[in-house]
């Protein structure tokens, strides 16, 4: 009777692919409860297995990089793409002890150890049993193209012949003899036109499959332990003793070999049927058939048993007793590919038709379906069809990438006879009329491409030169073997400087940008330059072998060959993006496009010999896929990050921090920051994950803040400041606009941020005249500072100043009254953390701002002053209107101005009041002078407000900025002094009217004592009493009002920076206000600052660098003319040879 199967999909990631938005307020939407399910009933809401193969026969077509706008979005396409790599699962009601899946793909067979035969419909989870035995079932083989089948005992030597797919009995075989009869394996000749089988008691038996009448023994031997038929008929017997025994299809022995192997050994072939597959606790081994010698031997710890092979022979599949299926490329040498499929041991695997799918079953009660894997995105080089017709980046990529550096300059006839060396590197300038060749050889060729002919040598290096870098097209930088880098101009052919701090050859140069020199050595570092300054802003130290070759797949983004290993560093925030093995000496890295599946990619070529391999550079490629060191531990990975997209907290492995998914540029640090896991950000970050910049603009820091994530955003802030000595570029990548966000967050470290936004590029002395004013502050679009952009003046001078050059990490918006200038403004000033503006970054900035805005601000202040004046002149000329009509429109654009700030700002301060204020009194008076009223008391109101007013100005100076500061704090006290006071005065008045004024009998009595008082002691308690009041009680109070000025003093002393920074800012923020047509402009800048002068009498010390900063120019000067010397003396010795060849000439004519 056929019944239906609950068969619910358990998948780890939602098939929507949703992403929670608000992970810490709602459960995850991924934690499927599948307890309680009810066997023998269908789910609509669930697919079948069919539905999940062809889900997954589609390609999944991801969303362009483009599309996505939002965190969330990109990770719920990970999530979508994870869910499509993992198995997709249906429960079963059985633990199958074995099962087939049919040739159609759309039915399976399988028996169980309760005695069942379960035909399984896998088109619509639909099922059939029979109960054949009593008796636990074993084994299932199905022949004669799925129509029929054998089933057998576990124990008990007896085979159910069974028709499909009715699984009607046609007949049951025994095995004949006493005692234990139990089969073991089964299996079938190639054509199936025998069936033999493996008893325990040690034969080898086969049957007509024509007729299943009468077996004969073919072997007998009780230390054969395991068997199988090859797809050439061949007998191969896994003994006791350790032997593999090959017997031909007449059961002649032809060959036998010892082998170290479990007796509980699984024996299986490849599909062509030459290699031997050994399956055993531990280890896979590969042996040839032909000469019984082991291949390969693959290790993966767990017991493995029977092995399939893709039609190609290129796979080997492993169910393992862990749940995992391995995936072993018997091409490479290379550790195995594990996916952890099952919760359980597989005990059966099949591999689909097309090659494209794996259909395991396992004793966890679970059918699954798994995509065959990409095991390796390495590629061989030989493969590669190079196309020319692409036009790549750079000139050094117009080659072939299989072709040597020797045929290239072969191909270009550069051949001097007088240099005849080894050619060992080779670039061309921009232009590509000149070839520059460096070996075996302390000399550097240059050649004319043009005319084909020599166009000179470059003499200086000291041994072989290993790398050639063309900075610009007449600019070209050498590395050689005296671990020196030699800057030339190979037009003129003249040295310039040398580059020192390698401490071993100097292996590979590569051109970053404009201003970067990456260079290579055997010392385990790379060092990156600002060629021109002669300094070095970065160093990549202690790498885990020498540096070979060097590459940019994309800008920003550097690639580094060493021993079988690549990395990718980010060149913006200095921090390794990923690592990959590659097998072989990542020399000669190359980018070149080919057509090796027939689609034009772009491609990364790793080697130079037969052994060279390629793979998609992942920077172009639309596809997502994740890079990460071993490729065997991708699904790993992918099952790192699920367990963190369903809340399952998987221990820290610190070895994922190296992956990144492309091409959306997302590794884990992302996934930490969105889940709050602050506690893995700190070790990611300290491990050396990069803070990285999607596609979407955004880093861990924006999308901790975005998700209210407080204690991440902490943790950020203060593992980067740690690691600021190592790597001070690490936040580079940090939005501009996050910093709108956490100046609202109340988080101490806060501070330490804006220190890490300012980095010192390196500090040189300088001799500068007293005209010279620093900080000097200049504004830039690019990120990369060089010093004459920060033009300085030099002066021999008795004042020696040391400078140190800096710049912002990031672009801030600049632009005097553009909508995110103030935004940015209004933010530091509404911060709770004051310090920000004891922060060097906050003060240039506000700085350059200040020197933007201060004429403005004069202008203003010369305004006021005219109308101040007008006034005061009024006061004293009272009968002259002229002043009044002067100062009126004065008064206006004052007023407009104010109204304009109060309008954009949305709120009023205390100036603004007095300004309007005085506005309001000053345009009565105006009018009722008009009409001839006397307005004397107007015009001192007038007077006395805009004296006040005043005030305002004297913020322009930082002198009386801080004075007026200190007046508004006292003001305000006196306010609450001045409160203070009147309540007290007022009780004490209280108090006596209320004496004075009673008329009961009590109070007269009162009265009467005052009289007798007062008889006795005068007017002196009276006396008393205003002595009090006059002056000891204000004494008092003026003593509490200076305690508590004092006491802000004090306070504003403390922070006196800050605030006087932070008033700046408000006066800035005033003046941007009325900047109303920059509000739309947008585009922000880097600072970069010479500053920090100290001027001091120079010391013996200071001499001594003096004099050690002139013995090195006059060596680099030496160098020079030595240099140039060689040269003079070389095409002497050429002009020398030539009149020689003329000599001989005629000599020979003579004769």
């Amino acid at each position: 009777m056929k019944k239906g199967l609950s068969l619910p999909l358990i998948s780890s990631l939602p098939e929507s692919g949703h992403i929670n938005q608000i992970p810490n307020s709602l459960k995850s939407p991924l934690n499927l409860n599948l307890e309680g399910l009810q066997i023998g009933k269908i789910t609509q809401s669930h697919r079948s297995i069919s539905q999940v193969s062809n889900d997954s026969k589609s390609s999944r077509s991801f969303v362009s990089r483009e599309d996505l706008q939002s965190i969330p979005e990109i990770f719920a396409e990970i999530s979508a793409f994870i869910n499509d790599k993992f198995a997709a699962f249906v429960h079963t009601p059985y633990c199958f002890t074995d099962i087939k899946v049919l040739k159609s793909e759309t039915h399976a067979i399988g028996v169980t150890d309760e005695g069942y035969c379960v035909y399984l419909d896998l088109t619509d989870t639909g099922f059939d049993e029979v109960l054949l035995s009593k008796n636990g079932l074993s084994g299932i083989l199905v022949y004669d193209n799925d129509r029929n089948a054998l089933a057998k005992e576990k124990v008990q030597g007896k085979i159910y012949l069974l028709e499909l797919p009715s699984m009607s009995i046609m007949k049951i075989i025994n095995i004949k003899g006493d005692g234990n009869n139990g089969i073991g394996r089964m299996c079938f000749s190639p054509n199936e036109d025998y069936c033999f089988a493996r008893l325990w008691k040690g034969e080898i038996i086969r049957w007509k499959t024509s007729d299943f009448d009468k077996y004969e023994v073919m072997f007998s031997d009780k230390s054969v332990v395991c068997m199988n038929i090859s797809p050439e008929g061949e007998l191969v017997l896994g003994m006791i003793d350790r032997r593999i025994i090959i017997y031909n299809a007449d059961f002649e022995k032809v060959i036998e070999k010892y082998y170290e192997f479990k007796i509980d050994a699984y024996i299986s072939f490849s599909q062509s049927g030459h290699l031997i597959i050994l399956a055993m606790a531990k280890e896979v081994k590969i042996i040839g058939k032909s000469n019984m010698n082991v291949i390969n031997v693959y290790q993966l710890g767990c017991m493995a048993y029977d092995c399939i092979m893709t039609n190609n022979d290129h796979y080997i599949i492993a169910p393992l007793d862990t749940g995992e299926l391995a995936f072993i490329d018997i091409t490479a040498n290379k550790q195995p590919l594990k996916i952890k499929v099952h919760s359980s041991s597989i005990k059966s695997v099949y591999l689909s038709n097309d090659q494209t799918e794996i259909i395991t079953f396992g004793t966890d009660f679970k059918l699954g379906k798994t995509k065959f894997p990409e095991i390796s995105t390495l590629r061989s080089l030989s493969e590669a069809h190079y196309n020319t017709n692409t036009a790549l980046s750079t000139a050094r990529s117009q080659t072939d990438p299989k072709e040597s550096i020797e045929s290239q300059v072969s191909d270009r006839k550069i051949q001097d006879p007088d240099e005849n060396f080894k050619a060992l590197c080779l670039c061309e300038s921009s232009s590509q009329d000149i070839a520059i060749v460096g070996g075996q050889s302390n000399n550097i060729l240059v050649w004319d491409l043009k005319s084909t002919k020599k166009y000179g040598n470059l003499n200086g290096h000291t041994d072989y030169v290993y790398a050639l870098e063309c900075i610009s097209d007449e600019i070209v930088a050498s590395g050689s073997g005296d671990t020196t880098i030699m800057i030339w101009n190979f037009r003129t052919l003249t040295f310039m400087y040398s580059l020192n701090g390698h401490s071993d050859i100097v292996c590979s140069l590569l051109k970053i940008d404009d201003w970067r020199l990456a260079s290579g050595s055997k010392d385990r570092s790379v060092k990156v330059w600002l060629w021109e300054e002669k300094n070095t802003i970065f160093q990549i130290n202690d790498l885990p072998a020498p540096v070979y070759s060097m590459i940019l797949p994309k800008a920003e983004y550097l690639i580094i060959g060493l021993n079988k290993i690549i990395q990718c560093w980010d060149m913006k925030t200095y921090s390794i993006i990923f690592e990959k093995s590659c097998y072989v000496e990542a020399s000669g890295l190359k980018v070149f496009y080919s057509d090796i599946d027939e689609n034009l990619k772009n491609y990364i070529g790793i080697g130079l010999d037969d052994s060279a391999l390629c793979f998609e550079n992942p920077f172009s490629s639309s596809e997502l896929r994740m890079i990460g060191k071993d490729e065997y531990s991708e699904y790993n990975y992918m099952n790192y990050i699920r367990e963190i997209i369903m809340y399952k907290v998987p221990p820290y492995d610190p070895s994922m921090d190296k992956w990144v998914i492309f091409p959306y540029m997302i590794n884990t640090l992302h996934f930490y920051a969105y889940y709050d896991m602050p506690d893995y950000l700190t070790q990611s970050i300290q491990n050396g994950a990069a803070l990285l910049t999607t596609t979407s603009q955004e880093n861990p820091l924006s999308i901790a803040i975005d998700m209210r994530n407080k204690d991440c955003v902490q943790t950020i802030l203060k593992t980067s400041s740690i690691k600021q000595n190592h790597n001070p570029f690490l936040l580079s990548n940090v939005k501009t606009s996050s910093l709108l966000s956490l100046n609202s967050f109340n988080i101490s470290s806060l501070p330490k941020l804006y220190n890490l936004l300012l980095v010192n590029y390196y500090n040189s002395h300088k001799y500068l005249g007293g005209e010279i004013h620093l900080p000097v502050i200049k504004a830039s679009f690019s990120q990369i500072l060089l010093t004459n952009n920060i033009a300085i003046s030099e002066q021999s001078d008795e004042l020696d100043i040391e400078v140190k050059y800096s710049r912002s990490l990031i672009p801030f918006y600049l632009e005097i009254g553009s909508e995110n200038s103030i935004e940015f403004l209004k933010s530091i000033i509404k911060c709770e953390q004051a310090k920000i503006f004891c922060t060097e970054i906050i003060q240039y900035f506000l700085m350059y701002k200040w020197e933007k805005v201060r004429l403005w601000l004069y202008a203003e202040a010369v305004v006021f002053l005219g109308f101040f004046s007008m006034i005061v002149v009024n006061c004293l000329l009272y009968e002259e209107h002229i002043w009044e009509m002067i100062a009126m429109p004065l008064s206006c654009v004052l007023t407009l101005e104010n109204v304009m700030v109060s309008v954009m700002a949305k709120e009023v301060n205390l100036w603004e009041v007095l300004d309007y204020m005085r506005f309001v009194v000053f345009s009565t008076h105006f009018i009722v002078s008009l009409i001839g009223e006397n307005t004397v008391t107007l015009l001192v109101i007038t007077l006395i407000i805009s004296s006040l007013q005043g005030l305002f100005y004297f913020k322009i100076w930082k002198g009386t900025r801080k004075l007026i500061s200190i007046i508004v704090k006292v003001g305000y006290d006196i306010f609450s002094f001045l409160m203070v006071l009147a309540y007290l005065l007022i009780a004490i008045g209280a108090i006596l009217h209320v004496i004075a004024s009673q008329n009961d009998q009590r109070n007269v009595k009162t009265f009467e004592l005052i009289q007798i008082s007062e008889q006795n002691f005068g007017d002196f308690l009276e006396n008393l009493f205003l002595v009090f009041m006059t002056f000891i009680n204000p004494i008092i109070m003026l003593n509490i009002l200076l305690a508590l000025s004092a006491e802000n003093y004090n306070k504003s002393k403390d922070l006196s920076k800050a605030l006087d920074y932070r008033e700046i800012a408000s006066i800035i923020m005033r003046i941007e206000y009325l900047h109303v047509f920059n509000r739309k402009k947008s585009h922000h800048e880097y600072l970069q600052v010479c500053s920090e002068i100290k001027r001091k009498e120079r010391t013996k010390l200071q001499k001594l660098a003096k004099i050690i900063k002139e013995v090195k120019k006059n060596q680099e000067e030496h160098q020079t003319q030595v240099v140039t010397k060689l040269q003079g003396y070389d095409e002497k010795l050429l002009s020398l040879e030539n009149i020689m060849n003329n000599i001989k000439d005629r000599n020979k004519k003579v004769r």
